[in-house]
């Protein structure tokens, strides 16, 4: 790296779908990425009384394809109708 030009490899675990199109323009530095927040339903958790602790997941289909920035509020599975339960 010397002056304004600097080189970055990336090395992936896997192929890249054919829908990813990596160039130049695919990476900006001093940028802040943006967060795409919109309401979404978790997984339903068992409360056993085992456990201190019961994290959230936002999904077991897809587990690394979201994050929970905010928990405003819980549910009893109980208290929702059969056929919102899956």
């Amino acid at each position: 790296m010397s002056g304004d030009h600097f080189s970055l490899t990336i090395h992936f675990s896997r192929p890249l779908p054919p829908a990813a199109d990596i160039n130049n323009d695919s990476i900006r530095i001093n940028c802040v990425p943006a967060a795409n927040l919109f309401p979404m339903e978790s997984e339903a958790i068992e409360l056993d009384g085992r456990q201190s602790e019961y994290p959230l997941s936002p999904g077991f289909a897809h587990p690394g394809s979201y994050d929970i920035f905010l928990s405003p509020g819980w549910t009893d599975c109980a208290a929702v109708p059969d056929n919102r339960q899956k």
